[in-house]
């Protein structure tokens, strides 16, 4: 392989790579926000940080269940049912 392309090649490893930390970091930073508004009690902001984490890690079951337990707090109990039954769907079979 010529040296160009294993330069190539490292670069793009090294790109995916940093995005997908940022990805996960973004996801992370989203739900302890989500965490620290729900123990605060305010649960419509708790329910925002977690919708911004589940765009970006749709398939984690635990961000559904916590902005379904925001949605009870928040008395929208079909939302609520509706964000369990995401995180329950994902769980593994």
């Amino acid at each position: 392989m010529c040296d160009l392309c294993k330069n190539v090649r490292i670069f793009w490893l090294f790109a995916i790579t940093t995005l997908a930390l940022n990805v996960a970091h973004a996801q992370t930073d989203f739900y302890d926000q989500g965490m620290k508004s729900y123990r605060s009690k305010a649960y419509d902001k708790a329910a925002y940080y977690f919708d911004l984490a589940i765009k970006k890690s749709p398939k984690e079951d635990k961000l559904f269940f916590m902005k379904g337990k925001c949605k009870v707090e928040l008395e929208q109990y079909n939302e609520a049912l509706d964000n369990f039954t995401q995180a329950s769907n994902l769980l593994p079979q």
